[in-house]
């Protein structure tokens, strides 16, 4: 019975006393019928009534709750940079200084000059600002790349034409009155002559960088301070980009000195910041400060007795590539910039930045190189490679022939600048590269790039296959791609077909393409069986290794000196791997051993000073004496080698 028909009915009727007999269900089912209809009518009468007021509206909202309709406008991010005369470039306000990061919503067709009175009316209210009024500034708008944004492009072109998703851009401005930071009329040119050296009474700086800043007022914070401070409160430092090639001609101003002129072009960053060629023997003296405040490590770098000569070559300059780089970003950034230089070029220098967007106080002289290359096979060993102890390349979708060869292009740098060679992949990758063939024993090679529970199965099934765990053995031949039923027999064979794969077949493709890269690039000192099997044995960073590099600059040592040096000999023995790769890195920029010894000298320091001190380009280590225990001696080095970062100040010595 439909249910109006059941609303009609009494509750006596003889049909319904029929179907419901008993009188209380009755009751229960009429009322049921009669509150659905009564709530069914109303909500028809809401409808009809809705209807007619859209109806009569000028315009539809059918795509108001619409999530997929089109919007009209964008949420953008917008930040305020202003120009800093101390380093003549322009350097991101602080959210505290005024400035910070605001989410704005705009019109996808507003154009440059909507989005530049948007940002004014933020950073500027009532036109005036922390800096002063609008008035007095030059003001342009910059995009996410950091350069001036074009007249009459919208914010829809440029997310067409971009693909990005989200954008930003930057209210420049710059004081009306501002001079030309890079004018050289008004600076004096240097005349170098070849036969003098630069040598000059000589300033320190020991800087702490903190995670969290300090103010201007917190002068616990800072030791001593003779150059403008490395972190300033008031601005983020935002850099011009990733990586360059510039050229450009050594001007400098010295009251103390004659004028020297200089006119060959060379890669500099800054008036007071000169890159020295690869070959130089200057010495890097990098000192490590402990700070129980932060985690970083704080390095002081020494430039003495600069030599004329020690300059790069006037014929060969235009072919020097000065790269920028980002602690934390180096792999890609690197294989970005390498893609773009001839693998034939003369020399490259390296500036890092550090993670708080100011540049590391480092003159490139061979270790920051080093030091950027073990960071980018660092990183290529988590990315790119599988396997434990040794590594095995591993395809990547991502990876296609440019990116392997350009890896290559890296490899072949790094070995014909600094010697320094990826140690931790198979060598039977080398060797399928270099000579055609494999010398070295696959099975051996293959198990040190397993897990040790897997490594210690297979070994023990090649002693006797009979007295182990078959379902392990099973196990990991299965998740090998094992199809054969392995015995006593077959097995030592159907390992050799499993390594053989692994080893050579999967990686051929990459091997293909570092061979390519190596072959145009005419390689004139290959290296040879011989060579290759002393890299794996003699140049990885173990304790044994690493011990035999130690060289002392006096035989004649006193109790404590030598009380020291069984510390440092006792601790190289006992630490584990990674402190061992970090010493070797601290005291040569490198993560693997290169052609050089490690020289050991001591000094009397106590208190705050007394922390080793590296002379990287020479390869010198100051320790101090003054430890009381091995604990003691342990503790301080687990610390240093602990830090997140190394971060590096210089000083040069004048004559």
């Amino acid at each position: 019975i439909d249910k109006s028909i059941l609303a009609l009915m009494d509750i006596n009727d003889s049909m319904l006393l029929k179907l419901i007999p008993h009188y209380g269900d009755r009751l229960a089912v009429l009322d049921f019928v009669k509150k659905t209809n009564s709530l069914k009518r109303k909500s028809d009468l809401y409808e009809k009534l809705t209807t007619k007021i859209n109806a009569n509206k000028k315009e539809k909202i059918h795509l108001k709750n619409n999530t997929h309709a089109i919007k009209t406008v964008k949420c953008i991010e917008i930040g305020w940079m202003h120009f800093d005369l101390n380093v003549c470039r322009y350097r991101q306000v602080r959210k505290k200084g005024g400035g910070g990061t605001r989410n704005i919503t705009m019109l996808k067709e507003s154009n440059k000059k909507d989005i530049m009175d948007a940002a004014i009316k933020i950073f500027f209210p009532n036109g005036q600002s922390t800096k002063g009024s609008i008035c007095d500034f030059q003001t342009d708008l910059f995009d996410f790349q950091e350069i001036p944004f074009m007249e009459g492009i919208t914010i829809l072109e440029l997310l067409q034409k971009t693909g990005l998703r989200s954008l930003r851009f930057y209210l420049a401005t710059k004081d009306k009155c501002t001079p030309d930071c890079f004018d050289n009329s008004n600076s004096n040119s240097i005349t170098l002559n070849p036969i003098e050296t630069i040598d000059h009474q000589h300033f320190s700086t020991i800087t702490n960088i903190l995670d969290e800043y300090p103010s201007k007022n917190d002068e616990s914070n800072t030791l001593t301070s003779t150059t403008p401070p490395l972190v300033d409160d008031e601005y983020d430092a935002v850099p011009i980009s990733w990586f360059e090639t510039r050229g450009a001609t050594i001007n400098h101003e010295s009251p103390n000195h004659n004028n020297y002129n200089f006119n060959a072009p060379a890669t500099v960053t800054s008036e007071s910041e000169l890159f020295l060629p690869s070959n130089t023997s200057n010495e890097i003296i990098s000192s490590i400060t402990d700070n129980p405040r932060s985690p970083s490590a704080h390095v002081i770098t020494t430039i003495e007795n600069v030599p004329i000569n020690s300059f790069p070559d006037i014929n060969n300059i235009q072919n020097h590539n000065h790269l920028i780089l980002h602690r934390g970003r180096i792999f890609q950034e690197l294989l970005d910039a390498i893609e773009k230089i001839d693998k034939s070029c003369d020399s490259i220098t390296i500036e890092l930045i550090l993670p708080n967007g100011l540049p590391e106080n480092a003159i490139d002289a061979g270790g920051v190189l080093k030091d950027a290359l073990s960071e980018f096979w660092s990183s290529f060993y988590e990315t790119s490679t599988e396997g434990t102890t040794l590594k095995v390349p591993s395809l990547r979708h991502d990876f296609k022939i440019l990116q392997w060869r350009t890896i290559a292009k890296i490899f072949y740098i790094g070995w014909k600048k600094v010697k320094y060679f990826p140690v931790k992949l198979v060598p039977s990758f080398f060797e399928q590269l270099l000579f055609g063939h494999t010398e070295s024993d696959l099975i051996e090679v293959f198990l040190q790039t397993k897990c040790e529970t897997d490594k210690h199965v297979l070994s023990n099934a090649l002693k006797d296959l009979e007295n182990v765990d078959l379902d392990e053995v099973l196990d990991i031949l299965s998740d090998l791609g094992c199809r054969n039923i392995v015995n006593k027999n077959n097995f030592k064979k159907i390992l050799e077909e499993i390594a053989h794969k692994e080893l050579i077949k999967k990686p051929m493709f990459i091997i293909d393409c570092f061979a390519e890269e190596l072959k145009e690039a005419a390689w004139k000192q290959p290296i040879s069986i011989e060579i290759l099997n002393n890299i794996y044995n003699n140049m990885k960073a173990t304790s044994k290794n690493v011990l035999r590099l130690i060289k002392f600059e006096d035989s004649d040592l006193d109790f404590t000196q030598r009380t020291t040096l069984n510390f440092l000999k006792k601790y190289l023995k006992e630490t584990k791997e990674d402190n061992v790769i970090n010493f070797l890195r601290f005291c040569t920029g490198a993560d693997m051993i290169t052609d050089t010894k490690i020289k050991i000298q001591f000094t009397n320091t106590t208190g705050f000073l007394k922390t080793p001190i590296v002379h990287t380009c020479s390869s010198t280590l100051e320790l101090p004496t003054e430890y009381e225990s091995f604990i003691q001696f342990r503790s301080e080095m687990n610390n240093l080698f602990q830090s997140n970062i190394w971060v590096m100040d210089i000083y040069l010595l004048y004559n």
